[in-house]
């Protein structure tokens, strides 16, 4: 019985192994957007707790070994390895970081029986991927709205306009970092392992859920007003002004009584009722066993980011120039001129080779706006982005114009050029550029800008 036990850890260990070897420059850019963000500062953690779980669910023989690989699993990891390399090459972070995951959920079930058992340690993985960005504007927007309304109650004069809450003594910026994601993010991590452990029943687990989400939102809420009316009564001269993070913990910590409370009323009323897990025969491990390990492996190493990716190193590719877009992980720039409409501009042609998962044109931290210049008029016109620009400073206006460029067409909208890299990431290079144009003008020059 133990040797089947070694069986199972080795099993799944392996799989888990070749699946972080096959895929070191994705699990580079984890690293760097998940464990490098404080929004996911419990990503550390995440690791031990899918090793314990499934350590735990051998142990007590929850987890079954198959008798003979499943085909329809091999097949459906099959599919997930190609979905990876496809959206690796087309360097779409949600997709292969997603691909990856699926891929490793897939690849577990060729070789144990399937059941929530099995999976659930290896897709508690998705705690630390930094896939929940795209949620965050939502709750920046939420979170607007209702600490408008609380404000509304105190009597402390508020003007809200954007992100940006305006009272007498100052004005605070609702960031990303204030969306109230991190604390969701840490409420559903720990939610999800007590229902693992504790609950059977369906609705409770729905009611755990939402509890855990509506909590970390009005922690958040309540963090988000006390600053306020705190910045307001000192003046904002509290040290709570400058380092606000730990107090939205202070504030999280009542909230986990409550949470824990309701959550053992939820599972006492499951213990009577809850089924006892069936015990199965497990299958024999031999042959049969390494057959679809070498399987799993092969799709693995074949479709992984290692071989068809490089590790990267953050930099900034610029030139000497007073004036220029912030453009990471460029391969190449070029300075030339151009002419557009019968003017002439200096051109920058940023160059990817796609030989690194963040060498792209949509990278989140490429700034096509130069630094101290704003937007007066935006157009889109023979194929550029075409921007008037003004110096508030000294009042100078500019134009910048910019596209992008993939496999020989021209892109004005960034979402066109995803989508075009998507439809052809198995078909064509994976080489991409931004054009971006630049000259100095004067009022006028607004004039020479097409209506979009």
């Amino acid at each position: 019985m133990e040797n089947n036990k070694s069986h199972k850890l080795i099993a799944a260990s392996v799989i888990v192994l070749f699946a972080c070897l096959a895929n070191i420059p994705l699990l580079q850019t984890v690293w760097i957007h998940g464990f490098d963000d404080g929004t996911y500062s419990h990503a550390f953690l995440i690791p031990f707790i899918s090793c314990y779980l499934l350590y735990t669910s051998v142990k007590e023989g929850r987890i079954c070994l198959r008798s003979r690989p499943s085909i329809l699993w091999l097949i459906l990891t099959f599919l997930c390895c190609v979905l990876l390399y496809a959206t690796a090459q087309a360097q779409i972070s949600l997709g292969y970081w997603g691909a990856w995951l699926i891929m490793l959920c897939c690849a577990i079930p060729v070789i144990f029986r399937f059941s929530l058992t099995v999976i659930f340690p290896f897709a508690y993985l998705i705690f630390l991927l930094p896939v929940w960005g795209m949620l965050s504007s939502l709750l920046q927007t939420l979170s607007v709205l209702v600490v408008s309304n609380i404000m509304g109650l105190t009597g402390i004069p508020v003007y809200v306009e954007s992100v940006f809450v305006q009272i007498p003594s100052g004005t605070f910026e609702i960031a990303d970092g204030c969306s109230g994601l991190r604390y969701m993010i840490v409420s559903l991590a720990i939610s999800s392992i007590y229902i693992f452990m504790f609950i059977r029943s369906t609705s409770s687990a729905i009611k755990l859920v939402l509890l855990s989400i509506l909590g970390a939102l009005v922690t958040n809420w309540v963090r988000i007003a006390a600053l306020i009316v705190i910045g307001h009564i000192t003046e904002m001269q509290s040290s709570l002004m400058e380092d606000h993070n730990m107090f939205g913990w202070y504030l999280y910590i009542p909230f986990m009584f409550i949470f824990y409370y309701v959550a053992n009323r939820l599972s006492d009323k499951d213990a009577g009722s809850a089924p006892a897990t069936a015990v199965r025969e497990d299958g024999i491990a031999g042959v049969k066993l390494y057959a679809g390990l070498a399987g799993i492996v092969l799709f693995m190493g074949l479709s992984g980011t290692t071989l068809s990716h490089e590790v990267s190193e953050s930099s900034v590719t610029s030139l000497p120039l007073a004036v220029q877009p912030q453009i990471y992980y460029a391969s190449e720039v070029e300075q030339t001129t151009a002419s557009v409409n019968g003017n002439e501009y200096q051109k920058l042609s940023y160059y990817f080779d796609g030989k690194t998962l963040d060498g792209k044109p949509s990278y989140y931290e490429n700034q096509l706006l130069p630094d101290d210049w704003q937007v007066e008029q935006r157009t889109i016109s023979d194929g550029y982005v075409q921007l008037l620009l003004i110096n508030p400073r000294d009042g100078q206006y500019a134009q910048a114009l910019y596209q992008y460029r993939f496999a020989g067409n021209t892109y004005a909208r960034l979402g066109a050029l995803k989508r075009a890299r998507i439809q052809r990431a198995l078909l064509s290079s994976a080489k991409t550029q931004i054009d971006w144009l630049w000259r100095l003008c004067s009022a006028q020059c607004k004039d020479s800008l097409a209506p979009e």
